[in-house]
């Protein structure tokens, strides 16, 4: 009837009602249902008011909810229900979870606010049902302060209230997790699939394409982010220049830098250092000192930024200097620092300041080498033809026989043509890693070296029997 009847038949019926029906309770809800679905809004929120003052039932109030989808103006018609009710009936609180319920589906965080003050005078704000209808109206319309504050001050939780409060750290825990294992397409999927999100699901994201470089994704989600009115924070710039790859042309980077000088990013020390190392791996030494001498009192970050600036770019003797200078302004180096530094003088050849760097970490500042360190210092040694000195120290620190350590070795050894202690590093790293091909290739190539044809062919079946198919090279014409 709803959908087939005009405003005139309407009103006739309900004329009919009146005069027969008029004592039945669930009348009033029926004709506040038929005014609202035939259109006739205005008709129906007179009625509703009328007889709320005298008789209220529960259906009505549903009723008259339900509608507020099909009024032009659900905001303006919400505040008037809910002055209505407060006006007449002010202990009638089975109104207010739906109300609520509606103002989170239609996204009315204005009128529930004022709800929910109309809740807290009139004692309700300790009631569990409005607290956690009011709790998902803050989660759904993006403001998490006002959720979690409201969130603190409930006395009693239910499990509703605890998913809600939940879901976005672990929807955001979830995009992290795709990204880190690569699978940056079903990070999307479940950042799409976020009803809500904060700041921190959206760096997530972004990091994800800065580190494949895809940088014009990263500016569509920075302006899509601005559009749902969330704030970048010097974080998510710092994660973008950090993530930045050699892929990422100066061009892309430049608008990114143009974002972070129009909002004021660059005061952040954070950002800064970013900013060194993001240039520095696009080539560009230049703005990365510039941005270094900019800063008044560099921190560890700041300099081993710029000595892996140096390093990255073939300066190892910058990178000295710089660490040398670090030294002297009292910036006490860690780990990281050490790192950058016996990276820069293994790719300098600079043997005596890398193993120089190396014993002052342990005996001066007792920092217990990890294997990235171990690797660095054979790196070095097997470059300048020590190979010898390589062997002893890897024999001789059974924490430093890693696949790393020993793939850099073999390569050494390759590049020198000690067959003999490639081929041992070799075998070590088969044993050490069966399930990895490049091992069984590294082994096969030194064989092949020497014309031992039979035990490249023996290698190459071990590859087969325990890695999976490599497909062989081709090119198309």
């Amino acid at each position: 009837m709803h959908s087939e009847c005009g405003t005139p038949l309407i009103s006739t019926v309900h004329f009919i009602l009146c005069r027969l029906w008029s004592r039945i309770t669930v009348f009033p809800a029926v004709s506040d249902s038929m005014h609202s679905k035939c259109g006739t809004p205005l008709i129906s929120t007179v009625h509703f008011k009328r007889q709320l003052s005298s008789s209220p039932t529960f259906p009505r109030e549903t009723t008259q909810l339900r509608a507020l989808k099909l009024k032009p103006n659900p905001s303006l018609s919400l505040s008037t229900l809910g002055n209505t009710v407060s006006a007449l009936q002010p202990g009638l609180t089975g109104f207010y979870p739906h109300a609520l319920k509606v103002s989170a589906k239609l996204g009315l965080l204005k009128e529930g606010k004022q709800l929910h003050s109309r809740m807290i005078k009139l004692g309700f704000n300790n009631v569990l049902p409005l607290q956690t209808q009011m709790l998902n109206l803050y989660v759904k319309c993006k403001q998490f302060s006002d959720a979690e504050k409201l969130f603190d001050q409930m006395r009693v939780r239910n499990l509703v209230t605890w998913n809600t409060m939940i879901y976005v750290p672990v929807a955001s825990a979830l995009v992290d997790m795709y990204i880190t294992n690569g699978n940056l397409y079903d990070a999307q999927k479940a950042f799409d699939g976020m009803t809500a999100r904060n700041v921190v699901s959206w760096n997530t994201l972004i990091v994800g394409y800065a580190q494949r470089g895809d940088m014009e994704k990263v500016m569509e989600l920075l302006r899509e982010m601005r559009l749902q009115n969330f704030c970048p924070d010097e974080l998510t710039m710092a994660s973008i220049f950090q993530s930045c790859g050699v892929s990422s042309g100066s061009a892309e980077l430049l608008q990114v830098h143009t974002y972070v000088i129009k909002n004021g990013f660059e005061s952040f020390l954070s950002v800064t250092n970013a900013l060194i190392h993001a240039y520095s791996k696009c080539g560009n030494i230049d703005v990365a000192l510039q941005y270094f001498v900019s800063v008044s009192e560099p921190d560890l970050v700041t300099w081993t930024s710029i000595i892996g600036a140096y390093s990255f770019l073939g300066h190892s003797k910058g990178s000295v200097i710089a660490f040398e200078e670090m030294l002297v302004a009292g910036v006490k180096p860690d780990q990281i620092a050490f790192l950058a530094i016996l990276s820069a003088c293994s790719h300098g050849g600079l043997v005596n300041e890398g193993l120089h760097y190396f014993n002052i970490m342990m005996n001066d500042y007792r920092i217990i080498p990890d294997s990235k360190h171990y690797t660095c210092l054979v790196d070095l040694l097997g470059r300048a033809g020590l190979l010898n000195e390589a062997f002893s120290f890897i024999t001789s620190h059974p924490v430093a026989c890693t696949p790393d350590t020993l793939g850099a070795f073999t390569g050494a050894c390759s590049m020198h043509g000690n067959i003999t202690l490639a081929k041992w590093a070799a075998e070590k790293l088969v044993v050490l890693e069966p399930y990895k091909p490049v091992n069984y290739t590294l082994i096969s190539n030194i064989y092949a070296s020497k014309g031992r044809w039979l035990d490249v062919e023996r290698v190459r079946k071990m590859m087969t029997d325990y890695c999976d198919y490599k497909i062989p090279g081709c090119s198309w014409v």
